[in-house]
């Protein structure tokens, strides 16, 4: 039976750990849990769809090797924990900008959606993963590389990746759009993600020639999160999401002149 044990000197690195982790465990690999999903012919008419997807097998998976990791106080299944939970929560989810000539900025609420809860979180993993390794300067550099990306800070990891950063007091920032808006327009950025129980934090920042406005909803149920709309071109709210999930970003431009602008979210 294959293991890791830190003590015994054995390391794999995470590519390695990870593809080993469905062994390790007993559970179907990746591949099995993409080919379950296909639509089966032995299907009657008016058959209720089946509850089972692919996410539910990658949450069980993700919460049978935390307890494994838990158990054999392993550091690479209580990261590989954290990436399936990672993987779940953010998808492929990207934002989107429109920009449209409107002075409205309300939002018609929607019907709440179901908040995402429950007891595993990548935070919690990431900071197990780190107790585990505490002792093995190896190890830990290891879990502190791979946490970095995991246990971000505010965008989820999938939207920041790639994007510009900029660091503001300690704070690193991705830059989520650029470009410029005349008077009168609004910029919305929607499906903006941000981590659960995390500090989110949006700043804008203009040329300083007019004056911007900002606003951010749920973006579930279209509530006011916070807004800033004092008179200039710099903009900052913050606030901590009770869940991973998207928000909208609205940037109105009151002034008389057209405005350069950034949109930073910090990450």
């Amino acid at each position: 039976m294959l293991s890791i044990n830190r003590n015994r000197g054995k390391r794999l690195s995470w590519c390695a750990a990870l593809a080993l982790t469905p062994l390790l465990i007993g559970l179907p690999s990746q591949s099995g849990l993409a080919s379950g999903t296909k639509k089966s012919a032995n299907k009657m008419p008016g058959d209720k769809k089946s509850t089972a997807t692919p996410a539910v097998d990658q949450a069980a998976m993700a919460a049978r090797l935390a307890l494994r990791g838990e158990k054999a106080r392993s550091p690479i299944l209580m990261l590989a924990a954290a990436e399936l939970l990672s993987g779940l929560r953010e998808g492929k989810a990207k934002s989107a900008t429109t920009v449209t000539k409107s002075a409205d900025t309300k939002t018609t609420p929607k019907k709440d959606a179901k908040k995402q809860t429950g007891e595993l979180s990548i935070a919690n993993l990431v900071d197990k993963a780190l107790e585990f390794a505490r002792g093995d300067k190896q190890l830990t550099a290891l879990v502190e590389k791979r946490a970095e990306r995991l246990s971000s800070r505010g965008l989820v990891a999938s939207q920041g990746a790639g994007k510009t950063s900029i660091r503001i007091r300690g704070t690193t920032f991705k830059i989520i759009s650029r470009g410029y808006i005349r008077p009168g327009y609004r910029l919305a950025i929607k499906n903006v993600r941000f981590e659960g129980r995390r500090p989110a934090r949006i700043v804008i920042v203009g040329d300083g020639d007019g004056d911007l406005d900002l606003w951010v909803y749920d973006g579930n149920n279209g509530v006011l999160i916070r807004k800033d709309t004092d008179r200039s071109s710099v903009c900052a709210v913050g606030w901590t999401p009770r869940y991973t999930g998207p928000f909208k970003v609205v940037v109105r431009n009151v002034g008389r002149v057209t405005e350069k602008y950034y949109v930073l979210a910090n990450w």
